[in-house]
C-alpha cells in the first residue's frame, strides 16, 4: 500500500522501536511522515496532536481513566486544519473491541485498586473540588470562586517546585509545563482530571506536615467532595464523630480545651451531619492541628474501598469459577479489602499487634460476614480460623513492631551467626505471614539454619524468650483487649 512512499506512510511506535521519541516528533508534524501511528501504550497519554482526525481502538479496555485518555488524543482542538477559516470540529473512533458498548453497560469501568499516599488522596479531592465548583452554581459566589483560586494556586506551586531534572519529572514534562501555566486552569476538563491525577499528583509532596494532621484532612476534604457531589456521607461522617470523640477525651490537653466548644458540638448534635460546605472547612482548619494528639491506633478512618464497586469486580473478573469453589471469589474479594484499607483503625490494629476489643471485632465480623460475604462463604474459605488472626495473616504485621520485638536479641550480642540468621528468618516470616505456628520452626525455611535443638542446646532460656514472644503474637491475633 502507497509504494510511493516507501514504506514511511505508517510507522509502528512502540517501546521495542528504536528512536520511537524521534517517531513521534515527526508524527506530530502535520505535513511530515508517517500520517498513520500504529502503537502500544506509547500515544495514549502525554502527546498533544491537535491535527488527529482519526483513532482506530484494536484492543479491549477496561479502565475508564485509559478509556478516556485514548479518545482525549482526538479531542485538542486546531484551526484551519482543512484551510483558512476551516477549522477541526469532529474526529472519528473506528471502535473494534466493542469499548464504547462496554462502558455503556459498564460506567465506572473496571479499575484496578492501587493503595494511594494521604498526600495523593488530598490532592485528589482538591482536584475534585476545582472541577465541581467550575459549576454555575458556584461561580455565582465569591466566596466559591475565591476557594477555587486558592485551590489552584496550591496546585501552581506544587508544579513550579518540582525538580525540573529530576528523571521522574522529566518523564512528566509534558503535563509539568501544560499545567504550570494559569490559563489552563480555567475549565479542567474530564481528560485533564485524569491527566493530572495520575501523572502530577503522584509527584506532589507536603513537607512539614503531620500524618495525623494529613489523616484529618483527608477525612473533611472526603466529606466535602461528597457532599458537593451529593453522594454518600453516612460512612464519612461517623468515621469523623468517631475520630473528634477520641479527642474529647484528652479534655486535659490545653490546646484541645481550646476547642472545647466546637468538639462538643461535634460529637452531641447533628452539627456535622447538617454542616454545609463552609461548616466542614471550619472544622478541619480548627481540629487539624491538634489531631497529632490522637494515638494512631485509635484513628476511625473511612473504609475507601465502595463494597459494591469490588463485589462486582471480582464476582466478573472471577465467573470462571465453578459454584463448588465459591471460596476462591471470596479469599479475593477479603484480600482486595484489606489491602486496600490499611489505614483503617481496625486493620492498623491487626497489623501492629495490638488486641481488638469486642465492639472492633463486631465491626469487622460485619465487613466478613455481611459486606463481602457470608459466614458460609468464610467458613469454606477459611475453616474455623479466627477471623482475626486469618486477617492477620493476610496483612502481615507492621516491620517496624517485628523489628522492635525480635531485633533486640540481635542487637545486645547475644546470639550467635546461626541463631542470627535463624531470627532474621523468623522476622521475615512474621512480617508476611502475621503469625507462626511453633512446628514451623522446623520446616523450611527454618530448618536450613539448624533444628531448634542443635541451635539453642545450650541457650534454652533465650529460646524460651523467643518462644515467649512468638506465642504474644499469636495471641494478640486470637484474644480480645
Amino acid at each position: 500500500m502507497y509504494p510511493q512512499y516507501k514504506g514511511e506512510f505508517a510507522k509502528l511506535i512502540d517501546n521495542q522501536v528504536k528512536y520511537n521519541e524521534n517517531l513521534i516528533e515527526h508524527f506530530s508534524v502535520k505535513d511530515d511522515f508517517p500520517q498513520i501511528a500504529v502503537s502500544v501504550d506509547m500515544l495514549d497519554t502525554g502527546v498533544d496532536i491537535p491535527e488527529i482526525l482519526n483513532l482506530v481502538f484494536f484492543k479491549p479496555v477496561k479502565s475508564k481513566i485509559k478509556f478516556w485518555q485514548m479518545i482525549g488524543r482526538g479531542t485538542r482542538l486546531c484551526k484551519d486544519l482543512f484551510g483558512a477559516g476551516q477549522d477541526k470540529k469532529e474526529f472519528y473512533i473506528f471502535d473494534y473491541c466493542k469499548n464504547f458498548k462496554f462502558f455503556s453497560e459498564n460506567p465506572k469501568g473496571k479499575e484496578s485498586y492501587s493503595v494511594l499516599s494521604l498526600t495523593e488522596k488530598i490532592y485528589r479531592y482538591k482536584l475534585d473540588l476545582i472541577v465541581e465548583l467550575q459549576n454555575l452554581v458556584y461561580q455565582a459566589e465569591e466566596r466559591y470562586k475565591d476557594y477555587r483560586e486558592e485551590l489552584i494556586e496550591e496546585f501552581l506551586q506544587q508544579i513550579n517546585k518540582l525538580n525540573k531534572d529530576s528523571f521522574v519529572v522529566k518523564s512528566k514534562l509534558y503535563y509539568v509545563e501544560q499545567f504550570s501555566k494559569k490559563q489552563n486552569w480555567s475549565h479542567i476538563t474530564t481528560i485533564d482530571l485524569m491527566d493530572i491525577s495520575d501523572n502530577l499528583i503522584p509527584l506532589f509532596s507536603l513537607e512539614n506536615e503531620s500524618e495525623e494532621a494529613k489523616k484529618f484532612d483527608n477525612m473533611l476534604y472526603a466529606l466535602q467532595v461528597k457532599k458537593i457531589k451529593k453522594e454518600k456521607t453516612a460512612r464519612y461522617e461517623n468515621s469523623i464523630i468517631e475520630t473528634v470523640e477520641e479527642l474529647a477525651k484528652l479534655g486535659t490537653v490545653p490546646q484541645v480545651k481550646q476547642k472545647q466548644e466546637l468538639i462538643l458540638k461535634i460529637i452531641q448534635t447533628d452539627y456535622l451531619k447538617e454542616a454545609d460546605f463552609w461548616n466542614i472547612e471550619e472544622i478541619r482548619k480548627q481540629l487539624r492541628d491538634i489531631a497529632p494528639f490522637i494515638e494512631p491506633y485509635l484513628w476511625h478512618m473511612p473504609i475507601d474501598i465502595d463494597f459494591e464497586d469490588v463485589l462486582t469486580d471480582i464476582d466478573e473478573e472471577y465467573t470462571y469459577v465453578s459454584s463448588g469453589n465459591n471460596f476462591a471469589n471470596y479469599k479475593k474479594k477479603l484480600e482486595k479489602f484489606l489491602t486496600g484499607n490499611l489505614e483503617n483503625s481496625i486493620i492498623w490494629k491487626i497489623r501492629h499487634n495490638l488486641r481488638l476489643t469486642e465492639l472492633e471485632k463486631q465491626n469487622l465480623e460485619k465487613i466478613l460476614f455481611e459486606e463481602l460475604g457470608s459466614n458460609k462463604e468464610y467458613a469454606e474459605a477459611y475453616g474455623d480460623t479466627n477471623i482475626i488472626k486469618a486477617v492477620r495473616n493476610i496483612v502481615g504485621l507492621d516491620t517496624s513492631v517485628v523489628s522492635d520485638i525480635f531485633y533486640k536479641y540481635i542487637n545486645d550480642n547475644r546470639l550467635n551467626m546461626k541463631q542470627v540468621q535463624f531470627v532474621k528468618l523468623l522476622v521475615d516470616y512474621v512480617i508476611k505471614n502475621g503469625t507462626i505456628e511453633m512446628e514451623k520452626l522446623e520446616q523450611q525455611p527454618f530448618s536450613t539454619v539448624g533444628q531448634i535443638y542443635d541451635l539453642f542446646g545450650n541457650d534454652v532460656n533465650l529460646f524460651k524468650e523467643i518462644r515467649e514472644e512468638i506465642e504474644t503474637i499469636n495471641q494478640n491475633a486470637e484474644k480480645l483487649a
